[in-house]
């Protein structure tokens, strides 16, 4: 996974939206993905998406089950 990044990236979004924000890695070419994916958003969100994905639905689905 791509840590650097997705640490670069929160760090240059924090600070455009003055606030914190979470990234996490949810597609990696290196994992043999067909393209690096992020997800971006406040951390306790990104978190409950974690959670989900850890129980085994994918991102899509952790993010389709907040509606």
């Amino acid at each position: 996974m791509c840590f650097f990044s997705a640490g670069m990236l929160a760090d240059f979004l924090g600070r455009i939206a003055d606030d914190t924000v979470a990234v996490m890695e949810v597609e990696c070419r290196s994992k043999g993905d067909a393209r690096c994916r992020f997800l971006s958003a406040p951390p306790d969100v990104l978190d409950r998406v974690y959670q989900e994905m850890t129980a085994g639905r994918t991102y899509e689905e952790a993010l389709s089950a907040g509606e």
